[in-house]
C-alpha cells in the first residue's frame, strides 16, 4: 500500500480540543471589582453591537450599487442575537446570503485551516489477570496528525517536526512509567492472593484532555489515578505547554504577564471555588514557591479564552484529589500575554467532567452522579443554567465544538450495545438546544478537527466471521451537523482467516502487477477490513500490506463477495 507523509499547511482559521464540568469548578469573584454580572455585560454589549450594526448599515452600499457585494452575508455564516441554529437553517433554505455562481466557494471545502492542528488521542487500555486479582490500567498516545481513510494510516504533520517530538517524548516518558507501576501493582496482587485474598481490583489510569491545540500553542493536562486499596486512590495532576513552532515548553514567565502577582490572584481563585474546603494560611507563599521553583505542585494548561490552574492533592488543603480553577480572560484581560490569547475560529475540546471550559464568551461545565442501577444523571451548566438529562448506565463523552459561528456540544450516548449515537446541542447564553439526535458518534481515532472528524456509524454489519463497524471523515456545516466529506469508510472489525487459496483484486491492478494484476493468496492468510463505500466494495488487507478488494452486492451481512460468496462461506475468525 502506498504510503503518504503530509506536510500539513492550513490555509484557514479554525479548531481543537480539551473537558467540562458542572458544579466542582465555580469562578473565582477576585478581580472583578465593578461587581458586573454577566447578563450587565451581555446587555451592554448587545447594545453596543446593536448600534454599530445600525452605523454599518446606513453607511453601506446596498448589491445594486455595488458589483462587488457578492460575499456571503454574514448572517448567514453566523447566528444573531437569539437567534437558534433552525433560524439559520430557514434562512439558508429561502435563499438568504446565498452563494453567487463565480465565487468559487465550495460549501463542502475540507482545508484544515491555518489556525488549527490535527491531534488524535488515541489511549491504550488493558486488564490484566493476576490469579483472581486484575489490574486495571490505562495511558494516553498523543499523535500530531490525523488518521487517514483512504491511507489506511496516520498522516503525520511534517510541519511541526519540534511539537511532534514533544509529543513523542510525553508518550514514551508516560508508557514506561505505566508499565512501572503496573508492575509493582502485580507484585501487591500476588501478595494479597497469598494473605488468603479471593478478590481485589487495582486501577492505574493516566488520562490526558488536551485543551488546546493550534499554530499558536498546543497545551493540554494529565490526570492520573492510582487505587491499591484503602479508603481511596491518590491522584495527580501533569501539565504541557508547548509552543507550536518549535516544540519548546512554556513556563509561568512565558505565558503570564505577572507573574508576582499570580499568588495572591490564584490563592482568592482556590478559596472562593472551594469555600467549603478549608485552606491552609500561607497558601500564597506556598503557590509563589511552587512557581519559582517548578516543583510541579501549582501548575496551568492554556485553553480558549481561559487557563486552567491546578494545585495537586493536598498542597494546599488536607482535602483529598486536588484542586483546579479556570480564570477567564474576559474577566482578566491582562492575566497571560496577548500572543497567548489567540483562537482559532472553529475548534474541538474533548470535556473532562468537573472541570470549567470557555466558549465564545460563556462559561460552561458538566457533571453527573448514578441515581439508579441503570441511570446517569447527567447535568450540564451554562453560565450557571443547568440542563440536565438522564442516561442509561454511563456517563456521556461530550465535545464542546465551535465551528461556522455556532457553540455546539456533541454528546456521544451510550445505549448499552454496539450501537453509535449522538445528540447534538447548540449552545445558547443560558441553556442548550437539542438540534437533532444522529445515528454516529465519535470514532477512537476521532481528531481535534471540526473538518475531519471520524464517526462511527450505526449501521453495522453482524456476522459470523467478523463484525464490520464502519466509520467516515465528517466536518461540521452550518446548521451545526456533521456532513460527510467522502463516501469511503474505514473499518473496524475482527480478522479472518481465508478458507481456501483465492485469487483477488487489488484496487489498482498495477499494484499485483508482477502477478497478473492479481494477487494470489495462499489459504489461511489472515485479513484485516480496511474500507468500504457500503455499496459496491469492501477492501481487506493482508499482514503483506496488499490491499485486496472484493466486489459487493449490498452492505449487509449476507452480502456476496464476487463470486466467492458470502463472508461466511470462504472466511473464518481468526483467533
Amino acid at each position: 500500500m502506498k504510503r503518504k507523509l503530509l506536510s500539513l499547511v492550513l490555509t484557514c482559521s479554525l479548531i481543537l480540543a480539551a473537558c467540562g464540568s458542572g458544579t466542582g469548578e465555580k469562578a473565582p469573584t477576585a478581580g472583578n471589582p465593578s461587581g458586573t454580572s454577566e447578563t450587565a455585560k451581555e446587555g451592554a454589549d448587545t447594545e453596543t453591537e446593536e448600534k454599530a450594526s445600525s452605523d454599518a448599515a446606513e453607511n453601506s452600499e446596498s448589491p445594486e450599487d455595488s458589483e462587488s457585494a457578492k460575499a456571503p452575508d454574514s448572517k448567514w455564516l453566523n447566528p444573531g442575537k437569539g437567534e437558534s441554529v433552525q433560524d439559520i437553517v430557514g434562512r439558508i433554505k429561502e435563499g438568504d446570503g446565498e452563494k453567487g455562481e463565480d465565487e468559487n466557494v465550495n460549501e463542502n471545502e475540507t482545508s484544515s485551516g491555518s489556525g488549527v492542528l490535527d491531534v488524535v488521542n488515541s489511549p491504550v487500555s488493558e486488564l490484566e489477570y493476576v490469579g483472581d486479582m486484575y489490574i486495571e490500567y490505562r495511558y494516553p498516545a498523543l499523535t500530531l496528525g490525523y488518521y487517514s481513510i483512504a491511507d489506511g494510516e496516520m498522516v503525520t504533520d511534517s510541519a511541526h517536526a519540534g511539537l511532534a517530538k514533544s509529543l513523542d517524548s510525553y508518550n514514551k516518558k508516560v508508557k514506561a512509567l505505566c508499565e512501572e507501576e503496573k508492575k509493582s501493582l502485580a507484585e501487591m496482587a500476588e501478595d494479597a492472593q497469598a494473605d488468603g485474598a479471593s478478590f481485589a481490583q487495582f486501577t492505574l489510569t493516566y488520562d490526558a484532555y488536551v485543551t488546546r491545540a493550534d499554530m499558536k500553542a498546543m497545551s493540554f493536562y494529565e490526570q492520573s489515578y492510582e487505587f491499591a486499596g484503602g479508603a481511596h486512590g491518590s491522584s495527580a495532576w501533569t501539565t504541557h505547554n508547548y509552543d507550536s513552532e518549535t516544540g519548546s515548553e512554556l513556563g509561568f514567565k512565558d505565558v503570564f504577564t505577572d507573574v508576582d502577582s499570580l499568588p495572591a490572584l490564584f490563592a482568592d481563585g482556590f478559596r472562593s471555588a472551594y469555600s467549603d474546603m478549608t485552606f491552609d494560611s500561607n497558601i500564597e507563599d506556598r503557590i509563589r514557591q511552587s512557581i519559582e521553583t517548578g516543583d510541579e505542585q501549582i501548575l496551568f494548561s492554556l485553553s480558549y479564552g481561559c487557563v486552567h490552574i491546578f494545585a495537586q492533592d493536598y498542597f494546599l488543603t488536607s482535602h483529598t484529589g486536588g484542586q483546579k480553577i479556570t480564570l477567564s480572560y474576559s474577566d482578566y484581560p491582562d492575566l497571560v500575554k496577548k500572543e497567548w490569547q489567540t483562537e482559532p475560529d472553529e475548534w474541538i475540546l474533548p470535556l473532562n467532567y468537573y472541570s470549567d471550559y470557555m466558549i465564545d464568551n460563556k462559561r460552561v461545565s458538566m457533571d453527573w452522579e448514578y441515581t439508579g442501577v441503570d441511570d446517569v444523571d447527567w447535568n450540564f451548566s451554562v453560565n450557571g443554567n443547568k440542563h440536565n438529562e438522564k442516561f442509561f448506565a454511563y456517563q456521556p463523552n461530550c465535545y464542546l465544538v465551535k465551528a461556522k459561528g455556532l457553540s455546539l456540544l456533541y454528546l456521544r450516548i451510550p445505549v448499552g450495545d454496539v450501537s453509535m449515537i449522538s445528540n447534538v446541542y447548540e449552545i445558547t447564553n443560558t441553556d442548550l438546544k437539542l438540534i437533532e439526535q444522529i445515528d454516529y458518534a465519535p470514532y477512537s481515532k476521532f481528531s481535534l478537527n471540526p473538518n475531519r472528524m471520524l464517526l462511527s456509524l450505526n449501521e453495522y454489519v453482524d456476522q459470523s466471521p467478523s463484525m464490520l463497524l464502519p466509520y467516515g471523515e465528517y466536518h461540521v456545516d452550518y446548521d451545526g451537523l456533521p456532513v460527510i466529506n467522502e463516501e469511503v469508510y474505514g473499518l473496524e472489525g475482527n480478522d479472518v482467516i481465508l478458507k481456501e487459496a483465492a485469487r483477488v483484486n487489488p484496487p489498482d491492478p498495477e499494484d499485483a502487477a508482477v502477478s497478473g494484476g492479481m494477487w494470489n493468496l495462499a489459504k489461511g492468510t489472515r485479513l484485516t477490513p480496511l474500507r468500504t463505500d457500503r455499496k459496491t466494495y469492501v477492501d481487506y488487507i493482508t499482514e503483506m500490506d496488499q490491499v485486496c478488494r472484493f466486489g459487493i452486492d449490498k452492505f449487509a451481512y449476507d452480502m456476496q463477495l464476487d463470486n466467492f460468496g458470502t463472508p461466511e462461506d470462504i472466511f473464518e475468525r481468526a483467533d
